[in-house]
C-alpha cells in the first residue's frame, strides 16, 4: 500500500482540480439587467439581445420578467417570447390580455393568460435550461398587439450561469 505524505496529497488535489476545471469550465453566476423603458408603438415589438462574450456559454439559472398592460388599452394581447438564434427560434411563450400583466418571477409564469408550453413547471424547466453562445444569443420579444401604444417598462432580469465554451 502507498502511503503519501501531505505534500504529495495537495498536489495531486491541485492537479484533479486543474482538470476538471479543463473538463467543465469555470462556471461564475452572471446578473444581467435588460430591462427596457422604449416606447413600443400598438402593433409593433421590440427585440432585446442578451449575448454572452466570446467564449462563453450563458444558461439561465433565474429569471424575473414583467410587462405592465398598456395604460388606457380596450384590446388585443401583449406577450414576451424568448428563444434564441440570429433567425429567432421561439421556445418559450407568455401572454396577457389587454388588461392584465405579465410576470415570470423565479423563472415561474405568475401572472399570464397563456403560456406555451401549457405547463408552469415544464416552462419553468426549459427557461432554466436555455443556453446561449456569442454566435447564439438569448433573444426575447416583447409585443405589443394592443390598441395603444405601451410606455411601462419591461423588466427583463436575468441570472446566468457562465461557462467556458469546449473547445
Amino acid at each position: 500500500m502507498a502511503l503519501f505524505d501531505k505534500k504529495d496529497l495537495e498536489e495531486m488535489l491541485s492537479d484533479i482540480k486543474t482538470e476538471l476545471a479543463k473538463k467543465s469550465g469555470k462556471k461564475k453566476i452572471v446578473y444581467v439587467d435588460a430591462s427596457s423603458s422604449t416606447t413600443v408603438v400598438a402593433g409593433s415589438s421590440e427585440t432585446i439581445t442578451v449575448q454572452p462574450p466570446e467564449g462563453k456559454i450563458w444558461r439561465i439559472k433565474d429569471a424575473f420578467l414583467r410587462a405592465l398592460s398598456p395604460s388606457s388599452s380596450a384590446r388585443g394581447i401583449n406577450y414576451f417570447s424568448v428563444g434564441h438564434l440570429s433567425t429567432y427560434w421561439k421556445v418559450l411563450h407568455v401572454q396577457s390580455t389587454y388588461n392584465h400583466e405579465i410576470r415570470v418571477r423565479c423563472t415561474v409564469p405568475t401572472e399570464y393568460d397563456e403560456i406555451v408550453p401549457n405547463s408552469e413547471s415544464l416552462f419553468s424547466e426549459i427557461l432554466r435550461n436555455i443556453k446561449s453562445s456569442y454566435n447564439y444569443p438569448l433573444i426575447i420579444k416583447y409585443f405589443n398587439s394592443t390598441d395603444t401604444d405601451q410606455t411601462e417598462i419591461r423588466e427583463i432580469v436575468l441570472w446566468l450561469e457562465e461557462e467556458d465554451e469546449a473547445t
